[in-house]
C-alpha cells in the first residue's frame, strides 16, 4: 500500500539562502564587530530559526510513501519515506 497528501512546505535551499542572507547582514555590523564566539553562535542559531519560519512556502507539494503490513498493522517503508523527505525537502 502507500499514503499521500498534498503538502506545503520550506524548501531546504530556501531556508540557507534566508540563513545566508541574515548571517551577511549581521557580519556587517557593530554589534558583530565587538560580539564573543558564544554570543555569535547564539545568534546563528536565532538566524536559523527564523530563516526556518520566514522561507517562503511552495505550495502544491505531493507526498507519498509505501507502506508494508507487518504482523497485521501497516508501518511506513523507511527507504519510501527518507527518498521522500529529500524530495519533498530540496535535499536532492
Amino acid at each position: 500500500g502507500f499514503v499521500s497528501a498534498d503538502v506545503t512546505c520550506r524548501n531546504a535551499y530556501n531556508v540557507i539562502d534566508e540563513l545566508n542572507a541574515k548571517t551577511a547582514a549581521y557580519a556587517e555590523t557593530d554589534e558583530y564587530a565587538s560580539s564573543t564566539a558564544d554570543e555569535d553562535r547564539a545568534k546563528m542559531g536565532q538566524f536559523l530559526m527564523e530563516a526556518a519560519q520566514e522561507a517562503e512556502l511552495e505550495p502544491d507539494n505531493y507526498f507519498s510513501v509505501n507502506t508494508v503490513l507487518k504482523d497485521g498493522t501497516w508501518v511506513l517503508d523507511e527507504d519510501s519515506w527518507d527518498e521522500e523527505i529529500d524530495y519533498l525537502f530540496g535535499l536532492v
